[in-house]
């Protein structure tokens, strides 16, 4: 189970001026990790917009966790009903690595953030 979030700027210019320095460094990271060992980042695509698509596990095997990864709680804007939480059992924890923080903006009476 995995969050995730697409972003586009609908072709704007700064969105793919973005897109074009994802691109190189991926490009830096390949002449340094041997042939064949990284996957290439490929855009997806909104209604003919270039797309960056971003996700995150809620969970970590536990197996597979470090034993300094420390488990922390779900917070509550994230898991109300405790399911997440329910659901992880005695197989997956969920660490620093799987938080994602929320961030909302409010207006004051002047107008600014």
């Amino acid at each position: 189970m995995r969050q995730s979030v697409t972003l586009t700027g609908l072709s704007s210019t700064k969105f793919n001026d973005a897109v074009a320095s994802i691109r190189a460094i991926e490009d830096m990271f390949q002449q340094l990790i041997a042939t064949g060992r990284m996957d290439e980042w490929v855009p997806s695509n909104f209604k003919g917009h270039t797309t960056i698509d971003l996700n995150n596990r809620y969970f970590t095997s536990a197996h597979d966790a470090p034993q300094q990864d420390e488990q922390i709680p779900f917070s509550i804007a994230v898991d109300p009903d405790r399911l997440l939480s329910m659901a992880m059992g005695n197989d997956f924890i969920h660490t620093e690595d799987n938080e994602v923080e929320y961030y909302e903006a409010h207006r004051n009476t002047q107008g600014t953030k």
